[in-house]
């Protein structure tokens, strides 16, 4: 059993499709949601191999065509390495834009817990995004970039707290991959671990997580950018957006050979 898209029921409309998504207004891409309302093809159980997605924008792809994403680029890439065709590749994309590393290791043990798949990637959040939850019982995300984020979460919120965060999520989810038998890999381009200090809880949880699972591509620069990225009449970025397809198929051999690696040890 999979669970529906319970966030920004606005965008992610089950069975639908819009030429709009989020920052992406230029109305050149199109955004396919699934039944289950994630820009996504739907489950298939006799596909030869199946892998999911789960992450924020840099995963949906805002201001690309789902072709275009690296996600897509990954499905072309396996099916290419089996000698196989794409309809024996599923490719689960649950991945939804503004979202913290909270939601998408819920929504991740949620979709995993009666269908594993055979592999998958976490795109990590920005450690200043959680999950709040309303008094409806609602998750709502709040943080960095996200509308209506009220002042007094920044007031609380300091950069320790969220990085402490973003590492008790990473090693719920390892222990969850562990358990299920589910091979993985965490995609991080927010935030340096190398800044970490050496002693105390950052250190002690840090410690504990599997780097050769991770694939640091926090410092790798852009190629190109996406269809949402605002510029200036001088050139420069008014909003940077999302990378491009050039960029993405970079970021799918990068993901691809890191699986690649982990076969093998």
């Amino acid at each position: 059993m999979f669970y529906k898209c319970d966030q920004f029921p606005k965008l992610h409309v089950p069975a639908s499709i819009s030429n709009f998504y989020g920052a992406d207004t230029s109305g050149s891409k199109t955004y396919q949601f699934n039944s289950l309302g994630f820009r996504s093809e739907e489950f298939n159980s006799n596909a030869q191999f199946k892998f999911f997605v789960f992450g924020p924008s840099s995963s949906i792809v805002t201001g690309l065509n789902i072709d275009e994403t690296y996600g897509y680029q990954l499905k072309t890439r396996i099916a290419k390495d089996v000698h196989c065709s794409l309809n024996d590749i599923n490719f689960m994309n649950f991945a939804v834009a503004g979202v913290s590393t909270d939601y998408s290791v819920r929504n991740l043990i949620n979709q995993c817990s009666e269908y594993a798949p055979d592999f998958l990637v976490l795109d990590l959040s920005h450690p200043s995004r959680m999950e709040w939850v309303s008094e409806h019982g609602t998750g709502v995300p709040f943080g960095s970039g996200i509308p209506n984020t009220p002042m007094s979460y920044f007031q609380f919120y300091e950069d320790e707290l969220g990085v402490c965060n973003l590492l008790k999520n990473l090693l719920l989810m390892q222990s969850f991959c562990q358990l299920k038998n589910i091979e993985y890999i965490v995609l991080n381009s927010v935030y340096d671990f190398n800044n970490l200090p050496k002693r105390g809880p950052l250190a002690e949880y840090f410690e504990k997580i599997n780097n050769s699972h991770v694939l640091n591509y926090i410092n790798v620069k852009a190629l190109d950018h996406a269809a949402d990225t605002k510029w200036n009449e001088d050139g420069s970025f008014k909003w940077r957006g999302h990378l491009g397809p050039e960029s993405n198929k970079h970021m799918a051999e990068q993901i691809y050979q890191k699986y690649q690696a982990l076969q093998s040890e």
